[in-house]
């Protein structure tokens, strides 16, 4: 999918530093960082939806947070991200603040501050994997809604009772009337998600960061979730980055997925195409994870063995990050010298499809 590039992350890193001991700081041992990302790059386009998938620790959450500015600017240790916001709130920026406009009519999110960080905040938002957690338990759920509005000055009690009206009915708690009034113990699992959702949503933003939002409900309950978000990213043109790890959700919800380890993309492309045909072994591995009903369709897949745990974010290996773990098929061995020595980047095996591995390197434009 092409067209108009909402977001744009350029190398993106965020470390977080390691806790230093007594004997440490009288020993003058070097600080130590917690690559939680290190050099992630990718676009979401209007009316799209990327998938980052990857297991748990690999720095999913950690880059949507940062996508909506909830990551304090010191732990930025490189890369940008650049959004491309609304008219009006970008003329607002200008005048506030100019060096924070980039080119093209973006704004650096990480250089912007005070009014001027505070008109690009409405069009990000973002929805948290735990409704529990993330909505207040001695908030109504009026009061929930309407937080955001009155924050942003936005209308008068009744416009604004107007707009949570709308957007409950959007997300389909129908009659509104009836949730309003309501706590959130008073709901449940799917409901409490819906209105994590419409809080997400009664801004109208341009970009929704979704960190795992059915992981948490009923099978039942996820479809009529997941189709909730799929009919507002098409009436809203927004562009989604939905997280993620389960590759079968993905390849459902998403245009384009990325395969998240290490803090690294290590493939991306589109998701009927990355489900079909991975290239990566590590996505070759999740895929292969995925339990298969069918005892006929079990014999025809190919094991791709595995071996250990996600190497620690601190002391990373040399080279490849996936090479410790990586163990190849017994007819085509994966390991090179090459994978010891230099960490490969993202190779265009085919068109639109990218992969972190030097196996595709020969092949490559």
């Amino acid at each position: 999918m092409k067209g108009e590039a909402l977001i744009r992350v350029e190398d993106l890193k965020v470390w977080f530093p390691v806790r230093r001991s007594i004997v440490d700081l009288l020993a003058r041992r070097p600080q130590l960082y917690v690559h939680a990302v290190d050099g992630v790059t990718f676009e979401i386009y209007r009316g799209e939806t990327l998938c980052l998938v990857g297991e748990s620790g690999c720095g999913k959450t950690t880059t949507a947070r940062a996508i909506v500015r909830l990551i304090d600017k010191e732990n930025i240790a490189g890369g940008r991200i650049l959004l491309k916001p609304s008219e009006d709130v970008l003329e607002e920026v200008k005048k506030i603040q100019p060096d924070a406009v980039a080119e093209e009519g973006y704004v650096d999110m990480y250089k912007l501050k005070g009014k001027a960080l505070l008109g690009v905040r409405r069009e990000t938002q973002m929805i948290f994997q735990d409704p529990f957690a993330s909505l207040n338990p001695r908030f109504r759920i009026l009061d929930i809604l309407e937080e955001p509005l009155i924050v942003h000055k936005i209308g008068d009690k009744e416009e604004r009772l107007e707009i949570v009206s709308k957007v409950l009915e959007t997300v389909k708690l129908t009659p509104p009337e009836e949730f309003l009034p309501r706590f959130p113990h008073q709901l449940s699992g799917g409901q409490r998600q819906r209105v994590a959702i419409a809080r997400a949503l009664v801004l109208n933003p341009k970009i929704l960061a979704a960190d795992e939002p059915v992981s948490m409900l009923d099978v039942s309950i996820r479809a009529e979730v997941l189709e909730v978000l799929n009919e507002l990213r098409d009436k809203m043109k927004m562009a989604i980055l939905f997280i993620t790890h389960d590759l079968a959700l993905a390849r459902y919800v998403c245009d384009r997925i990325a395969v998240m380890y290490l803090g690294k993309i290590v493939e991306l492309g589109g998701a009927d195409d990355i489900i079909q045909n991975p290239l990566h072994p590590y996505t070759q591995a999740l895929i292969n994870a995925i339990p298969e009903p069918e005892p006929e369709n079990r014999k025809k897949i190919r094991k791709l063995r595995i071996k250990g745990e996600v190497t620690s974010a601190v002391n990373l290996p040399k080279g490849c990050r996936f090479r410790p773990r990586c163990v190849a098929y017994d007819e085509n061995p994966h390991i090179q010298p090459r994978c010891e020595a230099e960490e490969p980047g993202l190779i265009e095996e085919r068109p639109g499809h990218y992969a972190a591995c030097w196996l595709y390197e020969k092949r490559s434009p």
